[in-house]
């Protein structure tokens, strides 16, 4: 039996001009540590819409302390930074994303142990509609 092409297996066109046009996957993805597409600014942006934060201090990361975290406070904030995060996977040609969320850090820290994760929920919801 005859080799089958790799190229072939995974109908992937054998001219490609430009890789970002194939389809990807995201397996491990936190949404608390997504910036929007094309932002190179160094500062964790929350929203690019409103621009609901950001943070500059040296050293830190989304996840690892209080910037970041201060940034989300209400169920919007929560609904916008997931429905952008659908909308930049899809730019990106992105077709199955895995992420995550601690959902359950944020809760405790608002008082409001189910607030988040209905609202990133929601939110991921709504960007997949589009």
């Amino acid at each position: 039996m005859e080799a089958q092409d790799p190229v072939d297996v995974f109908m992937v066109p054998t001219k490609m001009t430009d890789l970002r046009t194939l389809p990807k996957a995201h397996l491990h993805t936190h949404l608390e540590s997504h910036r929007p597409a094309g932002d190179h600014s160094g500062g964790w942006v929350v929203s690019r819409r409103t621009r609901i934060g950001r943070s500059r201090v040296s050293g830190s990361s989304p996840t690892s302390g209080p910037p970041f975290a201060a940034l989300l406070r209400e169920p919007w904030h929560f609904r916008q930074i997931a429905e952008e995060f659908c909308a930049d996977e899809a730019a990106q040609g992105v077709r199955y994303v895995e992420v995550t969320f601690t959902a359950a850090a944020h809760g405790e820290r608002l008082g409001d142990p189910e607030m988040p994760l209905a609202a990133v929920l929601e939110g991921l919801a709504a960007g997949e509609e589009r």
